[in-house]
């Protein structure tokens, strides 16, 4: 059974890489990346949302084989048959069997969940299908998850042949995922013509990692597509929304000038195009996702149909508060200069930076059309059809930033965290008449600091995942660019977890740990109509002044434009969830949520010691050592450990993520492990530099640490875990950590000295495996 499965998989992957490799010729050497110039891209996107936007599916004619057109919408099947896997490559051989022994014996859960994270990295290339499409077909996106099918076909099986996942130590699951689209049939021509037909099928090709965790971590940034994202977006837990196997590397990244809709935008620019690094580094699934457009059926159509009971007659924009709920806290360092500052969304040097996904749905019967805001010159640009968007900016409503080279939609959104009394959504109006910000507070009543606000304004209002699943929504949606813009019905913007200003600071909040409200609130001003514009004898819509006054970042009065707004129009504009804090640390302390393994995770880990002192500049040396097994299987598999700067300012570790950390690995029972990083430098007068952190975390996730012993005299429970820290410079003498403004660390700080006859200047111990 395995030889035939192992057969049929090389024949399949063989048949699949010959079909990619037709398509790539056929695309260009850089595959979907050989574009247009960026205002020749803009123009492509506006004639071509013009014409789906005017398109009447009636002035087709009628295909033999085609839909009934009594059918009340359309289905299409979405079906991807894949692989997914563990790479086993630098799982240490001493532990590597028991791994395998420990992850085969997980349930069918543990399997789904990895092929649901595989399917997540086809998202960017379903989004923005039209640039895989010559801009003739737009896009056919995932439904939502609750509607997907994922079934495992083969029960986990150890690969390693050069004929398979390119050589790689794997043990995978074959899975076939499946899901339906429930979309109406006047909308399908624009994603497909081959889907007006039924039986009809159309496919985008695919070549996967096998393993699909930490794509940023493990790829680094060469299959990161930055393309539709603001500069700086991408981090350690949103890596799957910008994977693009099609990205191809920078040929000399210190002189390459970043190009508009090309992979790359934020240095440093890797060299490496992204099929060698997935190739090299974890390995490839080819595969293919095939759309068939199937007869109507009514009851596979009620079994997956996600609709409201009384939809608006109007566009109605809902934020929610499931997204709000995926919060995470990170340190983030701001300079002089960052569009941040001039934002008013965070201040300068080290900050706390609570990170949310911001979504809003169109869940009204109207879409809500904003049109082409901008020019290239970043001037308006009346072109026909948006007359309405010419008004926006006229009125200021939009204005363009000189930062981030682009229109803003201002006022737009506000976000709220804490208990103190300015945490009203709709009492956060300071002196002007703007929405309250970490860098112009409210009042002067929140003086307890029991508040946090912030306020979003980069706004680009695009429509980029279908959130609805209905007759009646389309399939696909012309707002894709931020040169034309506009929400359509059942569709969402969404700003992930990652974006600048995608945050509230909580950095100066004063707080006792614990879970607290973070909400968002969208259209708080009425700068947008969920309801019906009123209009001029010319046609044109009437503005009026907003009361009391906003005020634009550059100091103009904004218009409101007349609505006549639906009732109770307000009562979905808010979300709220909870979200954790605590005055130290980051989303790598909290627990995992699926069973994780590898130091290349940021979940689960513990800070062991949040002061310690170098030379700055100089290079840190350091043995890491873990001692006694403790007859876990999960605990036995070892240790992992990252070291992180830290800060004088805040006097905290800045527990930071995989990709900024300073040196990590693994510590393999009774085994010492060497490892060196460079001693952080001064980042400004009152961060000199020369302090770093350490972080521990069990191997695998769901085996709990205890609390760190007495660090200072190397105290440790005899039946627990033991693990020595032995660090040294290269430098011969050792000075007593620089007093710096506003920063005293002396009295916290352990001082790393040079290792003399093999004395353990740090120990530290784990009190408990349960």
């Amino acid at each position: 059974g395995t030889s035939l499965r192992h057969m049929t998989m090389v024949l399949s992957r063989l048949l699949v890489l010959l079909a990619l490799a037709c398509v790539a010729t056929a695309r260009g050497p850089n595959g979907g990346r050989n574009l247009p110039s960026e205002s020749e891209i803009n123009e492509i996107g506006y004639q071509r949302a013009l014409r789906s936007q005017q398109r009447k599916f009636s002035e087709r004619s009628p295909q033999i084989g085609s839909w009934d057109s009594a059918d009340p919408g359309a289905i299409i099947e979405m079906r991807m048959n894949s692989t997914v896997g563990v790479v086993l490559d630098n799982v240490p051989q001493e532990i590597r069997q028991s791994l395998i022994a420990y992850l085969s014996a997980q349930g069918t859960e543990y399997w789904l969940d990895r092929a649901r994270r595989q399917i997540d990295l086809t998202w960017y290339k379903l989004v923005w299908r039209m640039y895989w499409t010559d801009f003739e077909e737009l896009q056919i996106g995932l439904p939502p998850k609750s509607i997907w099918n994922v079934n495992l076909v083969s029960t986990p099986s150890v690969f390693q042949d050069e004929a398979l996942f390119d050589g790689h130590h794997v043990l995978a699951v074959d899975y076939v995922f499946t899901a339906y689209l429930l979309t109406s049939k006047e909308s399908v021509p624009d994603s497909s013509a081959a889907l007006t037909e039924l039986w009809g099928s159309t496919f985008m090709d695919y070549v996967l990692p096998v393993d699909p965790d930490y794509p940023l971590q493990r790829l680094g940034k060469a299959c990161m597509d930055e393309a539709e994202f603001p500069p700086g977006s991408m981090d350690t837990m949103n890596g799957h929304s910008f994977y693009d196997y099609d990205c191809a590397g920078v040929a000399d990244p210190d002189t390459y000038v970043p190009e508009a809709y090309a992979c790359h935008i934020t240095a440093p620019f890797p060299s490496e195009d992204c099929a060698t690094v997935v190739s090299e580094v974890v390995g490839t699934v080819p595969t293919n996702m095939y759309f068939t457009r199937l007869p109507f059926d009514n009851d596979l159509a009620d079994s997956v149909r996600i609709e409201l009971d009384q939809p608006s007659d109007n566009a109605d924009i809902a934020p929610q508060s499931e997204r709000v709920g995926k919060n995470r806290i990170t340190y983030t360092y701001i300079t002089e200069g960052a569009c941040s500052i001039e934002e008013g969304c965070s201040g300068l040097g080290w900050r706390r930076l609570l990170r949310f996904d911001g979504t809003s749905v169109n869940v009204g019967s109207a879409t809500m059309h904003i049109g082409r805001v901008t020019s290239m010159s970043g001037s308006p640009d009346p072109s026909p059809g948006a007359t309405d968007a010419l008004d926006m900016v006229q009125n200021h409503v939009y204005e363009f930033s000189e930062c981030h080279q682009h229109m803003h939609f201002q006022h737009y959104s506000s976000y709220h965290y804490g208990t103190g009394m300015d945490c009203n959504p709709f009492t956060n109006l300071n002196s002007v008449g703007q929405a309250c910000s970490a860098a112009d507070p409210c009042s002067e009543s929140d003086t307890d600091h029991s508040c946090s606000l912030g306020t979003k304004l980069a706004w680009c209002l695009e429509s980029i995942n279908r959130e609805l699943n209905s007759e009646r929504i389309p399939l696909n949606s012309p707002y894709w660019l931020c040169a034309y813009q506009g929400i359509t019905v059942g569709w969402a913007d969404e700003y992930i977890a990652g974006i600048p200003c995608q945050w509230v600071d909580v950095t100066d909040i004063e707080l006792p740990a614990g879970d607290y409200p973070l909400s968002f609130t969208t259209n708080q001003q009425g700068l947008l109509c969920e309801g019906d514009l009123l209009r001029n004898e010319t046609g044109s819509v009437i503005f009026e002044p907003t009361t009391p006054p906003l005020l634009s970042q550059k100091g103009f009065q904004i218009n409101r434009p007349l609505c006549n707004y639906t009732k109770d129009y307000q009562k979905n504009d808010f979300a709220v969830a909870n979200a954790k804090y605590s005055p130290s640390g980051s989303f790598i302390n909290d627990a995992c949520t699926s069973l994780s393994h590898s130091f290349e995770r940021d979940c689960g880990w513990i800070e062991w010691h949040p002061l310690l002192t170098c030379e700055a500049g100089e290079t840190v040396s350091f043995n890491v050592s873990a001692f006694a097994k403790t007859g876990s299987a999960a605990a036995d598999l070892g240790l992992v450990y990252r070291v992180c700067e830290s800060s004088h300012v805040l006097k905290q570790g800045t527990a930071c993520s995989h990709t900024d950390a300073l040196a990590y690995g693994q510590l393999v029972h009774g085994a010492s492990v060497a490892s060196t990083f460079t001693c952080p430098t001064a980042r400004a007068d009152d961060e000199p530099g020369g302090l770093f952190s350490l972080y521990v975390a069990p191997y695998m996730s769901g085996v709990t640490l205890g609390s760190p012993a007495n660090i200072a005299t190397g105290y440790y429970v005899s039946d627990g875990e033991r693990i020595s820290f032995n660090p040294t410079t290269t430098t011969s003498t050792t000075r007593a950590p620089t007093s710096t403004t506003g920063s005293n660390v002396q009295n916290d700080a352990i001082h790393v000295q040079p290792l003399i006859s093999m004395v353990t200047m740090l120990i530290v111990s784990v009190l408990s495996f349960m």
